[in-house]
């Protein structure tokens, strides 16, 4: 069994903080509010559902297996873990962290906290039905600044980076995502230096989140329902 730090947990003053992800909800772009709303809209409110549901079963399944996985565990694990955590070197420190910061005034659940060479590093994961840019994942870097500012006040370490770990669905196999041992990876890092600028825009969110700008004039709402609907997320 690998040997993990204990879980602090969260002190009564955090009952009302937002969570880092309810944050990056609030303050993402009108453009990405309207895009989601276009999609819902195609697919209608029973499909929808169903394609939600199904994508946060998917990221359950697939967290799980990463918590269950650095803490020694195998069975019912895919394999790939064990390339992915060779691959980035990774020394498993603590899991499924509550992480709070009690002057920006929230909070969150970090995945994993890990060491390298004797540093600390974050990690956060997500799933996709296929692969995607780096810039498709531009809101999970803001999060994972959050999420590093967080830590640091929380647990008393320095994150010197941190990575985006996204399964997919291994398209060489004629097989469902859901075949646990099939999940390829797209491996997203966020160096020292990213890391700074991304702990700084969080901020900016956070600033954002509990002081709101003014409504936007009616002239920048008619350009964005003017938008062409985007394709489905989940695929």
């Amino acid at each position: 069994m690998v040997t993990l730090i204990k879980p602090l947990p969260y002190p009564s003053y955090t009952q009302d903080y937002p969570r880092v992800s309810e944050i990056i909800k609030a303050t993402q772009s009108a453009t990405k509010t309207q895009a989601l709303q276009w999609w819902a809209a195609g697919l209608g409110k029973e499909e929808a559902e169903r394609q939600s549901l199904l994508a946060r079963e998917n990221g359950t399944q697939f967290h799980q297996q990463g918590e269950d996985f650095a803490r020694g565990l195998t069975e019912g694990v895919s394999e790939s873990f064990n390339s992915l955590f060779i691959e980035l070197g990774i020394e498993p420190v603590g899991v499924e962290l509550p992480v709070w910061h009690p002057d920006l005034k929230y909070k969150g659940r970090l995945d994993l906290l890990f060491k390298k060479n004797g540093k600390y590093y974050i990690l956060d994961y997500k799933t996709s039905k296929k692969k995607r840019t780096s810039a498709y994942y531009a809101d999970a870097r803001v999060q994972l600044g959050g999420y590093a500012l967080a830590c640091e006040v929380t647990y008393g370490v320095e994150i010197e980076g941190a990575f985006v770990v996204v399964a997919v669905q291994d398209t060489s196999q004629n097989t469902p995502f859901e075949v646990k041992n099939l999940w390829d990876f797209q491996i997203f890092e966020v160096t020292p230096s990213q890391l700074r600028s991304q702990k700084k825009r969080f901020g900016k969110k956070v600033e954002e989140f509990y002081n709101p700008p003014p409504k936007k004039r009616k002239k920048e709402k008619a350009k964005e329902k003017a938008m062409i609907a985007p394709s489905n997320p989940f695929l």
